[in-house]
């Protein structure tokens, strides 16, 4: 066992325990699999975790998305521990809960150690400072444990990619070059007092440069680091195996990432950089990175918020432009794949062939990509059917994978990226109204999927002024479940890229999130319910559109913002129907959601045959 090799190591570098968590170097949301260490220590295959090993104990603790289905996934030897059980206790953390736990358990010094490159600065920095006068110490450590306990077995995980590459994001996608990029950073950088800023971001990164990468799974990103100069030098450090690419090198000079101490210690040698200063964001940068570019004292070091981040997040004229078509191309997909599938159930399909969840997952991909401009799926499609759909982040493997009944109702979350934007779209559909008939929990679903969907509407028709925030803008979303003692487990809305990572910041609709949204952000709707009865799934709901901030009337303080709905695909009425639930839509939210399916329409008729034409006006009719 991976864990029971992990302790037998810790004693040789005089540790009492380790930290492990998903990202990889550059902290990116997702990996390549070989950069994936959490998965096979402890089996969970989750987006994000954080393994805590311990010689008598192992936690695996992970957000309300997953706790579920870490559970599921884990071995008896490790505990999974989810925010419920967090705020059982009254902890507000992971260094909470190992303190907690080691004053209950021990009086010796505790000594953990941690891989310095995957975890950021200011986590590590935050996590000691709690640990003060717990007796408990955080050693950096070089050399991932578990990877090298990985190199020695006979087969390591390979990348599903041999030959990662880098191409150009041209022109008449990004909408703004290269040289203006680096020219207004620059300026920003040179306001905030600094020399140059360190870009730890990938995605900050791919953005400022026009370029995009097909390296990691899902993100179309350039994986390396930046350097810009207040005198719009820009410096880019690559792995080997992406220096010899042929991408547009004009105003950027490449080294590589094995480099990048030599490059900071001849910056900070020259005379003119003596005393200067670098900033640097210490989320977006590992702890071991920050040694790396301040050297042997940091005092040159400024933490700030990496300017690009809330530059890339305000879309421009031609982004826009692009995402409005990526949703397009994305809702003729996905109305054709609904009526396909649809197609199928009144054929006895689901009798017949036996239509499981991987099918359909696969029959939506072969929808998208008959548009020449679909690149790859924003993240792993999730189908998931019935009581899969409790799992907030489900993925269908040959264990779970469901075979369709005409009594499940079907979570379909999934998105794709475009040359010219990037899309994320949920649908939760009854496959017939069996659904809501045989299951004893169909009233409540039904119930819960109104409530939902009231929700869903609520946000998008908000109008507030400058300065709101995700923060608060989510009660919006969750006050119908609220109303009846229910909640999500998860933010209501994710900020998404132009044909970058479908999670993108500064924004969020989240109660965390305090960046106020500008015309021009992106993000998505989606909230949802989840139920489970003594740990086990029952089913699961959520409803997503993607909303782009507007500019809708001027008040007195200046622009009042509103969203536009770029998502264009049906939502399911059948839950709406179910008894007496119409009447729990007010006239202003039928209204609401008959306009919004006029929109749809309009927009994606034309691109249909007749007989997904006929679907379509049969599912959009107003209610």
């Amino acid at each position: 066992m991976m864990l029971e090799k992990l302790r037998r190591l810790l004693p040789q570098h005089k540790l009492d325990g380790w930290l492990q968590n998903r990202s990889d170097i550059f902290l990116n949301e997702y990996s390549r699999a070989s950069d994936n260490f959490l998965t096979p220590l402890t089996g969970f295959t989750g987006s994000t975790g954080l393994a805590m090993v311990l010689m008598d104990a192992a936690f695996l603790l992970v957000d309300g998305r997953y706790d579920v289905q870490a559970a599921a996934e884990v071995d008896k030897q490790w505990r999974v521990i989810g925010p419920k059980e967090l705020r059982a206790q009254q902890l507000s953390g992971a260094m909470d809960f190992l303190i907690a736990h080691h004053k209950k358990n021990s009086a010796r010094p505790l000594r953990l150690g941690f891989p310095s490159a995957e975890f950021s600065h200011q986590q590590i920095t935050n996590w000691q400072k709690k640990l003060i006068d717990s007796n408990i110490t955080l050693q950096p450590v070089a050399q991932n444990l578990v990877k090298s306990l990985l190199a020695t077995l006979p087969q390591t995980q390979m990348d599903e990619k041999t030959t990662p590459r880098i191409f150009d994001h041209d022109m008449e996608f990004a909408g703004e070059s290269r040289g203006n990029k680096i020219k207004i950073v620059a300026e920003k950088i040179a306001a905030k007092n600094l020399d140059g800023f360190f870009i730890g971001d990938n995605a900050n990164l791919s953005w400022l440069l026009n370029l995009r990468g097909d390296i990691i799974p899902y993100n179309p990103i350039v994986t390396g680091f930046g350097f810009v100069e207040s005198n719009q030098r820009c410096t880019l450090f690559l792995p080997d195996e992406l220096l010899a690419q042929g991408f547009d090198k004009n105003l950027i000079a490449c080294y590589p990432m094995n480099q990048m101490n030599d490059f900071f210690k001849q910056w900070r040698g020259r005379d003119e950089n003596k005393n200067k200063k670098i900033g640097l964001h210490d989320q977006d940068c590992s702890h071991a990175v920050v040694q790396s570019v301040g050297g042997e004292k940091t005092d040159n070091l400024v933490f700030t918020d990496d300017p690009i981040t809330r530059l890339k997040a305000i879309k421009n004229k031609t982004e826009v432009a692009g995402a409005r078509a990526a949703h397009i191309a994305d809702g003729i997909a996905m109305v054709n794949f609904l009526h396909w599938l649809e197609s199928e159930i009144a054929s006895g399909g689901l009798h017949n062939k036996k239509i499981d969840e991987k099918i359909m997952a696969e029959k939506l991909w072969w929808f998208r990509r008959q548009d020449k401009n679909c690149i790859a799926p924003s993240f792993e499609t999730i189908p998931a059917l019935s009581e899969n759909a409790a799992l907030p982040h489900y993925q269908t493997t040959a264990k779970t994978n469901r075979v369709a009944r005409v009594d499940d109702i079907f979570l379909l979350d999934s998105g794709a990226h475009y040359f010219f934007g990037t899309t994320d779209i949920t649908r939760t559909i009854c496959l017939t109204p069996r659904a809501l008939i045989d299951n004893k929990w169909g009233d409540d679903f039904a119930e819960h999927y109104v409530r939902v969907l009231k929700g869903n509407l609520a946000i998008a028709r908000a109008r507030f002024p400058l300065g709101i925030s995700g923060g608060e803008l989510d009660p919006l979303a969750r006050q119908f479940l609220w109303a009846a003692g229910r909640d999500y487990n998860h933010g209501t809305g994710h900020g998404i890229g132009s044909f970058l990572p479908v999670h993108e910041g500064p924004q969020y609709i989240s109660g965390r999130s305090h960046e106020p949204f500008a015309d021009g952000m992106i993000t998505s709707n989606e909230p949802g319910f989840y139920h489970s009865q003594h740990g086990v799934g029952v089913y699961g709901i959520r409803i997503e559109n993607v909303e782009l901030c507007v500019a809708v009337a001027n008040g007195d303080d200046g622009a009042v913002l509103g969203f536009e709905t770029l998502t264009l695909c049906p939502i399911d009425t059948t839950p709406i129907f179910h008894k007496n639930n119409l009447a729990m839509l007010t006239v202003e939210e039928k209204k609401q959601f008959n306009d919004y399916h006029q929109k749809v329409y309009d927009q994606l008729s034309p691109h249909l045959s007749p007989l997904a034409k006929n679907w379509l006006r049969d599912k959009t009719k107003a209610i």
